[in-house]
């Protein structure tokens, strides 16, 4: 039901070093990660996890991710937050909700997912996905929208699978925009 883990990694190759500060230091081990579960039920789950910089004294990032299920679905959300340890700036911070809705139980679902960027005021990244299951075949459609600084892309990808065999048939199109 709960875990709680701490952990640090060393890198005992001298050339492969895992933190750095951008004056040049470099050390052995990694940052300080502490991660929390905790897990009250088959279909609830909570995950919080922090890394921190020794080196830098700093934070690097936060995550807090929590997830529901039920008998026709589920749905999450994660709030993703990264930072320069060193100079105690926040670089990146998004949000992600997730879910997904049995249509037809055991046959036609779908699922959505939207990460917004809460730094940029932007949405990032929006994805759809239904998907349809039979006896011995299933159908997959998904629709993605991504988006970052300079960068968009759009595309649709189609796949046909078969029971015991895997995906027979699986093709995408798309478009790219680069914004320079």
């Amino acid at each position: 039901m709960l875990a709680i883990e701490i952990s640090e990694a060393y890198s005992f190759d001298k050339t492969q070093p895992l933190d750095f500060l951008l004056d040049g230091t470099k050390v052995q081990y990694s940052p300080l990660t502490a991660l929390v579960r905790y897990t009250p039920s088959l279909k609830t789950n909570l995950r919080a996890q922090v890394t921190y910089s020794t080196l830098a004294k700093g934070l690097q990032s936060t995550q807090l991710t929590g997830s529901y299920g039920w008998t026709r679905g589920t749905m999450g959300l994660t709030w993703f937050t990264r930072y320069d340890a060193e100079r105690n700036d926040k670089t990146q911070d998004q949000i992600g909700i997730n879910g997904g809705l049995y249509l037809w139980p055991g046959r036609l679902r779908l699922d959505a997912q939207v990460n917004f960027d809460l730094k940029e005021s932007k949405l990032q990244n929006d994805r759809f996905i239904l998907s349809y299951n039979s006896q011995c075949w299933g159908v997959h459609v998904e629709y993605r929208d991504f988006q970052a600084t300079g960068f968009q892309q759009h595309d649709w990808r189609f796949s046909i699978s078969l029971k015991n065999i895997g995906q027979v048939l699986d093709f995408g199109i798309g478009d790219t925009v680069n914004a320079q």
